[in-house]
């Protein structure tokens, strides 16, 4: 069950490149770090080609609700909708530091074998540091999800930044989802009646993207290309659009 979490993570990290020119809103996807959050009474959609969907709701000063839900990278057979509750703890001068609790489900299916599809509950955290300035940016963001019963369990860190060239903003990012559970060889569980964890096989995949942002009027968004490393799925560069448009309450 390892799969499903790793392709939601890696779903969400292959888009890592969606960015604004200055200044930089926030984009309900999980995959653009900012460290930034919606403003109270404002809604942000936005629509990922082929078959993403998403908005996020500022709540309060500081408080954000985020939904999304989709196949967030074709070909790859995954289905996923996840709600996350996200809140800004530092806001000073370049800083931005956010940290979130992630609820998601996901179905995951395989073209080579049926008998693997196979369904999953999914839970955890995400914390994000970044530096915003007019001309650039840099965020780290690290998540960790996991399914209920605890087999489950990755690690997911993404690094984005962009920087103005010529009025053009132009963004990139890297990322890699692993086993949060490799290393944990033998390790008892807190129960005393579990028995020991397995050897975790520390899969892993590698993410990386580049595009430009674009704007038209109050609408913004990013193209660009993604290629990730994963199980026996080729690393094929594909183009991806993401478009995100502002709303008042």
């Amino acid at each position: 069950m390892r799969a499903i979490t790793i392709f939601l993570a890696l779903a969400a990290t292959a888009g890592a490149a969606a960015g604004e020119r200055a200044p930089m809103p926030t984009h309900v996807t999980p995959w653009a770090p900012t460290g930034e959050v919606v403003e109270p009474g404002r809604v942000r959609l936005e629509y990922t080609v082929v078959a993403h969907v998403g908005a996020a709701v500022g709540l309060a000063d500081g408080l954000e609700l985020r939904l999304s839900a989709g196949a967030p990278q074709p070909p790859v057979q995954l289905f996923e909708a996840d709600l996350a509750l996200r809140g800004q703890l530092v806001r000073a001068g370049p800083v931005r530091v956010a940290v979130g609790a992630i609820g998601a489900a996901a179905w995951l299916g395989d073209s080579h074998d049926a008998s693997r599809s196979s369904g999953r509950w999914l839970h955890g955290g995400e914390a994000t540091v970044g530096l915003l300035d007019p001309r650039g940016h840099v965020a780290w963001s690290h998540r960790r999800l996991r399914d209920p019963d605890g087999t489950t369990a990755v690690d997911v860190d993404v690094v984005t930044a962009s920087w103005v060239i010529a009025h053009v903003r132009v963004v990139g990012a890297v990322g890699r989802v692993r086993d949060a559970r490799a290393g944990r060889c033998g390790v008892t569980a807190a129960r005393a009646t579990a028995p020991a964890l397995p050897c975790a096989p520390g899969e892993h995949a590698d993410v990386a993207a580049l595009g430009v942002s674009f704007r038209g009027g109050r609408i913004t968004g990013t193209a660009g290309l993604a290629a990730a490393l994963f199980d026996d799925y080729p690393p094929v560069p594909l183009p991806y659009l993401t478009i995100s448009v502002p709303l008042e309450l």
